[in-house]
């Protein structure tokens, strides 16, 4: 369990290929969130999924870039829906992408819903924070594994994998982990 502050694409290269079984993030949305061109900085993201995670991520990503994504993206295998209820976003509804890179990994096997409904969490600033019930949720049926989460920001993924027993790795430039998270890993 760590917990690294860094660059996702430096801090990997020090993992060997298909070390985490899953990957579970949300990387920045905006064009302006990131340096250069965003499609260039998304492929490259994928590119080192590809090459790191074994079996399948969920990658939380804006409503508005789905066409692209399904377009560039032949790993995705299916969708998930997070209806954050009636909020202050603009958009009322996430979609969770599922990337699969191992054909055996039947990932429906492991996830019976597609759709959950619950409202993001009021954080420190004014900002909002991806539920860890949410993310418990999509990872309870999976088998115990390693999971990575390059993009950590409050540490959401590190707070369910240590409900759910399971190892973890968060990377982010800038963690902003909520100290009402308590993750043990650091």
């Amino acid at each position: 369990m760590k917990i690294i502050k860094g660059n996702c694409f430096e801090v990997l290269k020090n993992y060997h290929d298909f070390y985490f079984d899953y990957c579970i993030t949300s990387p920045p949305f905006k064009d302006k969130d990131v340096e250069g061109d965003y499609w260039e900085f998304y492929d490259r993201f994928v590119d080192l999924l590809r090459k790191k995670v074994k079996k399948v991520a969920f990658v939380f990503q804006s409503s508005t870039k789905m066409r692209e994504m399904f377009a560039r993206y032949p790993e995705i295998k299916r969708v998930l829906i997070w209806g954050k209820s009636p909020s202050c976003y603009s958009y009322r509804y996430e979609p969770i992408f599922v990337f699969v890179f191992d054909e055996n990994f039947k990932v429906n096997k492991y996830l019976f819903k597609d759709y959950w409904q619950e409202a993001p969490i009021l954080g420190n600033n004014k900002t909002y924070e991806n539920p860890v019930k949410l993310y418990k949720e999509i990872m309870l049926k999976l088998p115990k594994g390693t999971v990575l989460d390059p993009f950590a920001g409050t540490g959401t993924t590190g707070k369910a994998c240590e409900e759910l027993g399971m190892k973890y790795v968060l990377i982010d430039k800038k963690p902003k982990v909520s100290e009402k998270l308590k993750l043990k890993g650091g």
